[in-house]
């Protein structure tokens, strides 16, 4: 054992609460390091001595009890079915996520929101690239004109006349 966990169970050396095991580890560790020896005596000058005193083979005994009874307690607990691969995710989600539900809600709309801007932009697209599959003709301004959108009485060669002033043909 290391002097960080000699440490933690000094008192309960002391107090005589740690199994046997652990007690002639905690001991063989006192005999070898004069710090951790130092603080266990000083410790015993200040901390009372527990009244009772229980001998080891019955400490012992009651540790087996102990072990027994908490070992037939697990046996008598009912053993969880196979559960579905879905209500193991929905378990860990539910044990391991803790999110307040209106983030999540404010999430879902948010990214709900962003679906349905992509979608309508994508659908705008699709319906502004089915009316220009007509092969555009472009004016002297580079601006496309689609032949549908000019009537057939309309659509005439630009003409000048020096008599005309309005451009216009007779």
């Amino acid at each position: 054992m290391n002097c960080r966990a000699v440490r933690k169970r000094l008192v309960a050396y002391q107090d005589r609460e740690l199994s046997p095991a652990e007690t002639e580890q905690v001991a063989e560790h006192l005999g070898s390091c004069s710090g951790c020896a130092g603080l266990e005596r000083r410790l015993a000058a200040i901390t009372p001595r527990p009244c009772l005193q229980v001998d080891p083979e019955t400490q012992q005994a009651l540790w087996e009890r102990l072990d027994t009874a908490v070992q037939e307690a697990m046996d008598e607990v009912p053993h969880p079915r196979s559960e579905s691969s879905w209500a193991r995710a929905h378990r860990w989600l539910a044990e391991e996520t803790r999110l307040p539900t209106a983030a999540v809600l404010a999430y879902a709309a948010l990214l709900l929101l962003a679906v349905a801007w992509g979608a309508s932009n994508w659908w705008a697209a699709s319906q502004l690239q089915t009316r220009l599959e007509i092969q555009p003709t472009t004016t002297a301004l580079d601006t496309p004109i689609l032949p549908e959108a000019i009537p057939a009485d309309q659509y005439r060669p630009a003409a000048y006349s020096p008599d005309d002033p309005s451009g216009d043909d007779p």
